[in-house]
């Protein structure tokens, strides 16, 4: 998994980031990558009793 934010322009040809709506519109999809790409990786980190935070009661309640 990436741990860095993405920009999904870097993707796509040099042209469409030209144009201001095409532009926006990436830089909203590369938001919500970022968004979700730290949402996943804090659902891994929580799989791992030395990295997780939220998940702890609930491991703790199956006990």
């Amino acid at each position: 998994m990436r741990q860095y934010p993405v920009d999904v322009l870097d993707y796509l040809p040099k042209f469409l980031g030209q144009d201001p709506v095409f532009k926006k519109t990436a830089d909203t999809c590369s938001t919500e990558h970022n968004r979700l790409r730290l949402a996943l990786q804090d659902l891994v980190d929580n799989f791992f009793v030395n990295t997780a935070t939220w998940a702890l009661p609930l491991y703790e309640s199956f006990l």
